[in-house]
């Protein structure tokens, strides 16, 4: 019996759950208690908690470094952007060079 309810409350509490991270956003936004989303949910309020916490550590890892981490990484990207740009028109210059070449010496062939 304890196996069998055990896993019977698993598979209720794992549907429960992802039905339950759209409410939980809800509570984290203000709107509703913890405890009245989790009176709903059938589940206990501390249990919704750690769920939330969860929830918002996967979604901003970088929230408890600070956002300085954000901004470091949006430098360096803009930075690589900037460097690939670059890249990109000396080859598209070569290209070029190398089409008019090729153009030139086809006609010297003939």
């Amino acid at each position: 019996m304890v196996q069998g309810g055990l896993s019977r409350w698993d598979a209720s509490l794992r549907i429960r759950r992802s039905s339950g991270r759209t409410r939980s956003r809800s509570t984290a936004a203000g709107k509703r208690t913890y405890a009245a989303v989790a009176a709903g949910l059938g589940i206990t309020a501390e249990s919704l908690r750690t769920w939330v916490r969860k929830d918002e550590a996967q979604a901003v890892p970088e929230a408890r470094d600070g956002s300085e981490g954000a901004a470091e990484e949006l430098a360096r990207l803009r930075a690589e952007n900037a460097q690939l740009l670059r890249a990109e028109q000396e080859w598209r210059l070569e290209r070029e060079i190398l089409r008019r070449a090729a153009v030139y010496f086809a006609r010297e062939v003939k």
